[in-house]
């Protein structure tokens, strides 16, 4: 190698070197820092594709919500709690500090007394079994054009999360200080609502919700809560027909039943939400 060759390697070198130093510093590092891996959201199955690089910009990542669904007394240690549903508030507040999301919701069943819902609104009914009664809601903007069934299957539950009660407050153990956006659902007496996206089950109003995460430029909403096969499955299932990458994150969700839930995950993928066995990065 002739002296000319070497020089000009050594020169290569030192602009390799600051064009590196360049983009640690972009990056908020220090020039002894090795690179970050690329972000792994979950399973290996679910995980995005390396983004191809545009010149030497460090592309953004999508805006993420995360949606905690109904962390409520009454579904952990009241009138209709789910098994080992208190386990999950620990690694939720985790979830919530951890900076990974641009947007916090938190959803809470808040019904009135004597609510559609209730077996106790139904004389000689039973609570967790199932009635038929006139569908209040004539149509459905989630389906424009179409009218939604004249007879809906309405699910029967002991009385719950009742405004103001003990069982409707968040557990207290609950970090929601970080909440951006609080939604109370199931609020018309003669209207049930099991997502945080709808007022109604089949509701004919415009998300709310949808708007408001629109408007702050989510791309991404990830579910979590209880429970799975009811709130949170439907929660995670209208963020999808409201447009955003829906993921449901399973190892913080608990259901009531192993048969709804079966039914629920079956539901979830036909709406094409991904279900993601852990949040990792």
């Amino acid at each position: 190698m002739t002296h000319s060759q070497v020089q000009n390697n050594k020169r290569l070198k030192v602009d390799l070197e600051q064009q590196d130093q360049g983009l640690h510093q972009c990056l908020g590092m220090n020039p002894s820092d090795q690179m970050p891996p690329t972000p792994l959201l979950g399973s290996s199955s679910h995980s995005p594709e390396m983004p191809q690089r545009e010149s030497s910009r460090v592309p953004a990542r999508q805006k993420r919500a995360l949606v905690v669904v109904d962390v409520q007394n009454d579904f952990i240690t009241g009138s209709l709690a789910v098994k080992d549903a208190e386990t999950l508030v620990d690694p939720i507040n985790a979830l919530v500090r951890s900076g990974q999301f641009d947007v916090v919701v938190f959803s809470r069943d808040s019904h009135p007394k004597e609510h559609i819902s209730f077996a106790s609104t139904h004389p000689g009914q039973a609570a967790f079994t199932s009635i038929q009664l006139p569908n209040p809601v004539v149509s459905s903007t989630r389906n424009p054009g179409s009218s939604s069934p004249t007879v809906i299957t309405q699910e029967l539950w002991p009385d719950h999360c009742i405004t103001g009660t003990p069982g409707w407050a968040f557990h207290p153990l609950l970090d929601t200080a970080a909440a951006d956006i609080v939604v109370d659902k199931g609020q018309r007496k003669d209207l049930d609502s099991y997502s945080a996206f709808y007022k109604a089950t089949d509701g004919d109003e415009e998300s709310v919700l949808g708007k408001s995460l629109r408007d702050r430029g989510v791309a991404a909403v990830y579910s979590v809560g209880l429970a799975y096969d009811y709130c949170v499955g439907s929660t995670a299932i209208d963020a999808a027909r409201e447009g955003f990458d829906s993921y449901l994150i399973d190892d913080l969700v608990k259901g009531v039943l192993p048969e709804t839930c079966a039914t629920m995950r079956t539901r979830l993928d036909a709406a094409g939400v991904v279900t993601l066995d852990h949040f990792g990065t």
